[in-house]
């Protein structure tokens, strides 16, 4: 138990998410042989196409021919695994799906995905959570592991591995990742912070030295689609989960005139 105490108390002295990962899935690799860890976040969940289009996520171990084959083909909207992560509630083996596809339990739409990922993953779990307002998923995978003896460690070890799982993911923040995978400038974030400050256009308008009125509503316009949001308050609303509303995040007009 000191070990793990000693585990998550390095991670929470961590500054950022990569080094947070990386001391996470080291040790997921060290004692229970998950060489390959992903680790993401839905922005949302209403729909099937919106789990996949808002998943914002952190990877390791899997290789990268595997990675690129799941994109082009689309798996994600058929991945089982991300569709139990964003909606479910416990953990579930990844010997399950399989099972499922024998007893042919799944939708044909769901097979073809089961039985790509079967081919790069022998065995492993999805752990679904839910902390700081925000829904994630973390999975464990052993490519070339015994799924018998996988599935007896993990069913051992079942309530210490989720609870590192979700502990690690409070000590989490992901602002930065969001910013750059769903594409979000510096003035995006600025206009953002303002709106959440409850400024007016014209006062937006004057703090990042723009006179067009529009300019703060396609900023905005911006700001809901990268974070899936229907309006500014439910994109002020995420943001804030997200660690978004930082001072440090704000663009001044006085920054174009550097010496």
């Amino acid at each position: 138990m000191s070990e793990v105490i000693d585990l998550l108390a390095d991670i929470e002295g961590k500054s950022s998410l990569q080094e947070k990962f990386d001391l996470f899935s080291r040790y997921m690799t060290d004692e229970y042989h998950y060489s390959g860890v992903n680790y993401g976040i839905f922005l949302d969940t209403r729909s099937r196409a919106k789990i996949t289009e808002s998943f914002v996520a952190k990877r390791t171990g899997l290789s990268a021919d595997w990675r690129a084959h799941y994109q082009r083909e689309g798996f994600g909207k058929r991945d089982c695994a991300m569709l139990s992560g964003a909606v479910g509630s416990r953990p579930i083996l990844q010997s399950q799906f399989y099972q499922m596809v024998a007893d042919e339990q799944l939708q044909p739409e769901f097979v073809d995905v089961v039985h790509a990922v079967r081919d790069h993953v022998n065995c492993g779990v999805v752990i679904p959570i839910a902390a700081n307002g925000l829904r994630a998923v973390i999975g464990l995978y052993n490519p070339q592991g015994d799924e018998r003896r996988h599935n007896a460690r993990f069913e051992s070890n079942s309530r210490r591995i989720v609870t590192l799982a979700t502990l690690f993911h409070r000590s989490c923040e992901w602002d930065l990742e969001v910013t750059d995978q769903r594409g979000l400038s510096q003035l995006n974030l600025s206009v953002l912070m303002y709106k959440a400050q409850g400024l007016r256009v014209k006062e937006i308008l004057h703090k990042i030295g723009r006179n067009n009125p529009k300019t703060v509503d396609n900023h905005m316009m911006r700001v809901r689609k990268a974070l899936s949001a229907e309006t500014d308050s439910e994109a002020i609303a995420k943001a804030s989960k997200l660690g978004l509303l930082k001072n440090d995040q704000v663009f001044h007009v006085s920054s174009l005139y550097l010496p």
